[in-house]
């Protein structure tokens, strides 16, 4: 009677704690894939961003994943040169099994500005990126993407924490 007790505690903690431990593994899982897509942006490796793109990709502006590509095929590399992609506050909103909501600050400077280590950084301007991430097989892939300007003094508590140690 004893061993059985202890099986269905030991199962029992299990299921309990498993969960959590995936949606730990989850979590850094996407951490990583935004870092990712942050450094192969600074890079202009425009056909692995694309990679990162779900294909059924829409958005709430109607693009699909032909009109992505379409914008990172445009002078991307021109108008991207040089600029900075810092990804700052990550915020899960939603997490189920084969789809996670992320909503993240990031901060854009130029390289220029970078260099400058005495003066200190600066970033020139913050947007409020809304991701959805759908599993497809293995991978996680960006399902739909909504971005909006915001100011400084609107970014996540850990946004302005990351900010103020630079």
């Amino acid at each position: 009677m004893k061993n059985k007790t202890l099986i269905l505690l030991t199962i029992s903690l299990i299921f309990l704690f498993f969960p959590s431990c995936k949606r730990d593994n989850t979590k850094e899982e996407i951490k990583k894939l935004i870092n990712k897509a942050a450094e192969l942006a600074w890079e202009r490796k425009k056909d692995e961003l694309l990679e990162l793109v779900d294909v059924d990709y829409k958005d709430p502006m109607g693009r699909d994943r032909e009109k992505i590509k379409e914008i990172l095929e445009r002078p991307y590399g021109d108008r991207f040169r040089g600029v900075i992609i810092k990804v700052l506050g990550i915020h899960f909103t939603s997490m189920e099994k084969l789809e996670v909501r992320v909503a993240m600050d990031v901060a854009l400077t130029n390289a220029v500005a970078k260099s400058f280590k005495n003066i200190g950084r600066r970033y020139d301007e913050f947007y409020r990126i809304r991701l959805v991430f759908i599993k497809r097989g293995k991978e996680w892939k960006v399902k739909s993407a909504d971005w909006g300007y915001i100011l400084k003094e609107d970014l996540f508590k850990e946004s302005l924490k990351i900010l103020e140690k630079e």
